[in-house]
Formats: structure tokens, sequence, C-alpha cells
């Protein structure tokens, strides 16, 4: 389940970094969705956020594909003005990046103005996105095999409902 897989993700990193706020976006088209949101994040998931390139922490990642680390979130310039990111003072994100492309980010904050993210923790969650892009990125893959095992299997049926059905010799050719 392609939901319960990004929740996974999400939860993962939040564990890994010992914090509950957590949103991952997907692109989608030309904004990045958010798909999950945990913690003080969480009214995102019922008002799905659309980000364009370039704005706000995840856009920027989205933009120049390298994490990006905002210490006093809510006195950064270039802050998304949506009020309801309460509770949120720092704030990481990193890209997760499927065939040298950014497919998504990982954006986690810290309430504590005390606990701010280091340099070694920005690593082990761009190396986290890093596997979990590889983790989607399997999942994409697995599920077009299964669409396209589930087209042969309904052309296989076909041509065996068409000889079932017919009273005379028949022969099929296949171009290829």
């Amino acid at each position: 389940d392609p939901e319960r897989l990004l929740e996974s993700i999400a939860q993962g990193a939040c564990e890994l970094l010992r914090t509950p706020h957590c949103n991952l976006f997907l692109v989608e088209g030309d904004v990045l969705r958010c798909r999950v949101a945990l913690g003080n994040m969480e009214w995102t998931r019922t008002e799905p956020l659309q980000i364009p390139k370039g704005q706000g922490l995840a856009g920027r990642v989205w933009e120049t594909g390298l994490p990006v680390v905002v210490e006093d979130y809510p006195h950064w310039p270039g802050r998304l003005p949506d009020p309801r990111f309460h509770g949120v003072y720092h704030s990481v994100g990193v890209p997760i990046v499927v065939w040298g492309e950014v497919a998504g980010v990982l954006n986690l904050a810290r309430e504590d103005p005390g606990d701010p993210f280091t340099a070694e923790e920005v690593a082990v969650l761009a190396q986290f996105a890093h596997l979990a892009s590889l983790v989607l990125h399997s999942a994409r893959l697995r599920a077009e095999a299964e669409t396209a095992a589930r087209a042969v299997e309904a052309q296989r049926a076909f041509y065996e409902e068409i000889l079932n059905n017919v009273q005379t010799d028949t022969a099929v050719f296949d171009p290829q």
C-alpha cells in the first residue's frame, strides 16, 4: 500500500531524528503535494499543502536538490506565510531523489529552540532519504510490473475466450 509505505518512511525519519513533526512531499506535476503529515504539521493532511518550486523550505529543497536547514523558522524570511506552522522552531528538509530527479522532500521540525538539527543529523537524514528513494522506486517498479502482468493476463483471457467460442478452425497471428 503506497500510503502506508509513505507513512512508514515519515515515521522512521521522525524516530531517527527524535521529533514527532514531519511532512513528506511528493512532486506531482508542477507542485510538491503533502502526502504525509505528522505532529504539529498534521493539519496539512486534511488541507493538502501544495508548494511551488522554490517557495518555502520544501520548495527550496526541490529547486536546489540539496538539504536546507532553518533555525528560527517563525522568523525565517523564506517561510510560507501560513500561520498554522505553530510550534515549529528548527526545520530541515532533504530531497528524495529518484533517477537524478527530485521526486519528493522529507521535512522535519523541532519545537525546542535549544535543540537544533546538527550537521551529523542532517547527513543521517539525507542518507535515510536516499534509502527511502530506493524503496519508493522499487515500489513504483513493482506496481508497474503488476499492471503489465494484469494487462498480459487480460489479453490472454481475451484470446482464450475467442478460441473457446469459435465454431470453425481459426488461426491467430501475432505480427510481432
